[in-house]
């Protein structure tokens, strides 16, 4: 924020509260100094009331249950003592076929455009460039 925003803002706030405390004033009536002084508080004296709630419980509802948590049980290891039939059918070969693709050209392709120049102190003119009219 610029100095003149800040300057603005708080001219802006002291006016407000001037407003403020000035519409609280003007809420007429009398200055405290003169008033008179108010009246003592009146004794109440209630009367003597009884009170008494209850509800029977009607006999169609059943008790509450609390469920009771589980506990979590590890699972046993296998004891029964069997093993797994043997695997009787002879292995496959695994050996990947070869490769007959020829392998990629990997270099990369040559650039006959010549570079952007500009900036930097040079005096070299832009050979690209946009909206300079």
């Amino acid at each position: 924020m610029s100095p003149r925003q800040i300057a603005i803002v708080a001219i802006a706030a002291i006016a407000a509260f001037a407003a403020a405390f000035a519409v609280s004033g003007a809420g007429g009536g009398e200055s405290q100094a003169s008033a008179t002084p108010p009246k003592a508080a009146e004794v109440i004296e209630p009367d003597a009331v009884t009170v008494s709630a209850g509800v029977a419980a009607p006999d169609s509802l059943p008790g509450l249950e609390v469920p009771k948590p589980k506990k979590k049980k590890p699972d046993p290891p296998d004891t029964s003592g069997a093993t797994p039939p043997a695997d009787t059918t002879p292995p496959a070969d695994t050996t990947p076929p070869a490769d007959t693709t020829p392998p990629a050209d990997t270099t990369p392709p040559s650039d006959t455009t010549p570079p952007i120049i500009g900036g930097g102190g040079n005096d070299a003119a832009i050979q690209e460039g946009g909206g300079e009219d």
